[in-house]
């Protein structure tokens, strides 16, 4: 019966690439025919480019731009934004975001002018997922929101499953499985009542995976199948695979071997035929991993090797990572060393590759993050001149049948100008802010990055000559080398910190938090840096303190002010910590017997328009960014922070959260 059902899912396979090849080759020869009406071309374009969509990127864009070009000429302004809005799902696909939001931008304008609300929607869906590839979830979220009420407002029921879906899968990249599951189930519900079930296959293998992580194993084999079934009766073959895969990461888990082993293969004959690499790849991971569960070594080696050559092939570093890991522990049960040796190294390796990449992703997103921001103010000065011209449009017709009314219209459009204007303004002064911001990220990036790995290379190479130095000199050549690593780490740290904050716009999640934990917890973290110095590191936090604050904000501020009074006290000095309070705040006290300030230097400590590094007492460095990030997550948690110093007489920063318990606290600003 089994071999039957293969027989079947391989001729279904072959049929359906058949079909696409050949329906694309017809389309193609109807567009060329010269008899053929220029409006069904124009559609046949369209076709052809979603076809290759799955297939040929770059065919697909050259259709897409050719689909433009034909609506272009004919004039045809509907089919025009659908061209735009092709070609920003491809950009996006592709990772040209500027290109994506160009497009998508166009495209709003024209459906907005023809009063197309399905495709204003889809514009939004498509904003969204350039947002989501970008790592900005909240930014993804909101046009998501807009979607689903532009569907809602126009009464377009078939378009409101698609911002469920996406909303679903947006919770899912955050962790968030209950708020996901909700959503897929809308988009199950909504979509079960249209013809088009693709949205509902969808839907059922996102709720199959999202059970899974869960542990109820049952509700995901009931999702998967069902999800299987759809996909067999509406001909959808790459939903089937995806189905069949799903199953067998169920079976897996309740231990049905058998029932896992047929689904695994159905899904991989599947993705075969369907020339889907990563889905194979995938596929024999979870048929190795079922061999390794029923401890068949042998067979399970053989296809954690196989996914690994196609992981090679697509440079998916994750699941290298993961079935080495398997491959290391069938080599420690076979006992054979020598081979898990050579496992660890490989792990190695690719755990540096991906620290590497993430870095540079990182970066990469940060450089985004500003033309994110000035694609936003435009797409929001789009809306409101769509709308004003809208409005000047209705208003001019109500003027020409009562003439009576053109002077109310006339003071209102003034007052809607007026107030673009003001909104205009606001949104110059948040990118200037926002270049003010960059301009001190890059110039951290080339002074205070640059200066240490510059340091670093020039130790490095006087310590190559090691035949001219004495101990003495090598001795203190790797203890600068030491401060300039740190120094690098620390500025980098920061920057990471700082950029994925201004990238994610992340929310404070204020709640219940213990000072105790937190400062016995960071003054372990930076003892070996106190001893390295000599310093007596002295925790007077001894009982819980309950302040309302975001726990790693908390943390964070607290790390960066003991690490900033040890850099700044000289060897054998004093760096102490302690808690007091008044009716509404709890203070928390970081007190150094180091150099101190002068006046002028109090008062650049808190302007961030002035960028200036001062050296610790033993050469260390900073940039001035961990101070920076401290004030701003103090603001988000209605803290503050202030400081006494006086030179040469160590300094004593202050931070105050609200304490739990108080009955009313006000917001106070950092100064």
């Amino acid at each position: 019966m089994k071999k039957a059902a293969l027989f079947f899912s391989g001729l279904l396979i072959s049929l359906y690439a058949l079909t696409q090849i050949y329906t694309i080759d017809s389309m193609k020869r109807i567009l060329k025919s010269t008899t053929f009406a220029d409006s069904n071309k124009v559609k046949i374009c369209m076709q052809i480019s979603n076809a290759w969509l799955t297939l040929n990127t770059d065919s697909a864009l050259a259709y897409a731009n050719k689909l433009y070009e034909l609506a272009s000429s004919l004039n045809y302004p509907l089919y025009q934004a659908d061209a735009r809005l092709l070609q920003a799902k491809i950009c996006t696909i592709i990772g040209q975001y500027d290109k994506a939001y160009d497009y998508n931008l166009e495209a709003q304008h024209k459906y907005t002018r023809q009063n197309n609300f399905d495709g204003v929607g889809r514009v939004y869906i498509e904003l969204a997922k350039t947002f989501e590839k970008q790592d900005n979830y909240s930014g993804a979220l909101r046009y998501l929101k807009q979607a689903l009420y532009t569907y809602t407002k126009a009464n377009i029921k078939p378009g409101m499953a698609t911002p469920y879906l996406e909303i679903g899968k947006v919770h899912v990249k955050v962790n968030e499985t209950e708020k996901a599951i909700i959503n897929f189930q809308k988009a199950v519900d909504v979509s079960s009542l249209t013809s088009d079930k693709t949205i509902t296959i969808n839907a059922y293998n996102l709720l199959c995976k999202e059970f899974y992580h869960k542990g109820n194993y049952d509700k995901a084999l009931q999702a998967a199948t069902r999800a299987k079934n759809l996909a067999l009766i509406s001909g959808l073959l790459p939903e089937v695979g995806e189905a069949n895969f799903n199953l067998g990461n169920a079976y897996s888990k309740v231990n049905n071997f058998d029932s896992a082993h047929y689904a695994y293969k159905n899904a991989l004959s599947y993705f075969t035929k369907l020339h889907d690499k990563a889905a194979i790849a995938k596929t024999y991971d979870g048929i190795g991993e079922l061999y390794f569960q029923n401890k068949d070594f042998v067979n399970a080696s053989q296809y954690l090797k196989l996914s690994n050559q196609y992981a090679l092939d697509l440079g998916d570093k994750n699941l290298l990572q993961v079935n080495y890991n398997a491959l290391l522990a069938i080599a420690k049960a076979d006992k054979n060393y020598e081979l898990a040796i050579e496992y660890i190294d490989e792990i190695l390796a690719v755990k540096d590759n991906i620290y590497n990449t993430e870095n540079n992703i990182s970066m990469q997103k940060v450089r985004a993050f500003y033309e994110l921001k000035k694609k936003e103010a435009e797409i929001a000065e789009l809306q409101q001149d769509n709308l004003d011209k809208t409005h000047q449009r209705n208003l001019f017709i109500i003027g020409f049948l009562v003439l009576a009314l053109l002077f109310i219209a006339l003071g209102y459009s003034l007052e809607q100008l007026r107030n673009k204007k003001i909104i205009l303004e606001r949104q110059k002064k948040e990118l200037e802010e926002l270049n003010l911001v960059k301009d001190k990220f890059f110039s951290i990036i080339s002074h205070d990055l640059r200066s240490p790995m510059a340091n670093i290379l020039g130790l490095l190479q006087l310590l190559s000559e090691d035949h001219f130095l004495s101990k003495e000199e090598v001795s203190t050549l790797f203890e600068k080398l030491r401060f300039s690593t740190s120094s690098a780490l620390e500025t980098m740290d920061n920057m990471l910190v700082w950029g994925m904050n201004q990238i994610q716009e992340n929310t404070t999640e204020s709640k219940e938090v213990d000072v105790q934990e937190i400062a016995q917890r960071v003054c372990r973290f930076l003892q070996q840096s106190a001893d390295n110095k000599s310093i007596q590191l002295i925790n007077h936090v001894n009982e819980p303190i309950k302040i309302w604050g975001d726990k790693n904000h908390v943390e964070f501020v607290l790390r960066n002010l003991i690490s900033n009074a040890l850099k700044f006290t000289h060897k054998n000095g004093v760096v102490e910590l302690w808690t007091s309070s008044d009716t509404t705040n709890k203070q928390i006290h970081i007190r150094d017997t180091g150099t101190g300030m002068s006046a002028e230097q109090k008062h650049k400590l808190f302007d961030d328009t002035k960028k200036g590094s001062v050296r610790g007492t033993a050469g260390e460095t900073g940039s001035g960014l961990g101070l920076m990030l401290s004030k701003q997550f103090l603001r988000k948690n209605n803290g503050s922070l202030s400081v006494k110093s006086e030179q040469g007489k160590g300094s004593v920063f202050t931070v105050s959260l609200p304490q739990v318990g108080a009955k009313k606290y006000a917001p106070k600003a950092t100064h």
